[in-house]
């Protein structure tokens, strides 16, 4: 389970990865990473097109991963 905190002006997510199991921790441990990798050449696309990230979130994955 993942819990959202207040931490001053700022979230920060807590993973309680006791409460996890062994299928949920593996699968956490290889989809962060790639959201990171997706959402980081999202932010890049959108900086070099002028675009926001959220246009060129919903192209890539409406519109690029299902075809």
């Amino acid at each position: 389970m993942i819990f959202t905190m207040p931490m001053g002006s700022e979230k920060k997510n807590i993973i309680d990865w006791e409460s996890l199991s062994k299928w949920e921790i593996g699968v956490m441990v290889i989809m962060v990473p790639i959201f990171a990798l997706v959402a980081g050449l999202e932010h890049i696309i959108a900086k070099l097109t002028g675009a926001t990230y959220n246009e060129v979130n919903i192209i890539v994955y409406y519109l690029l991963i299902p075809s």
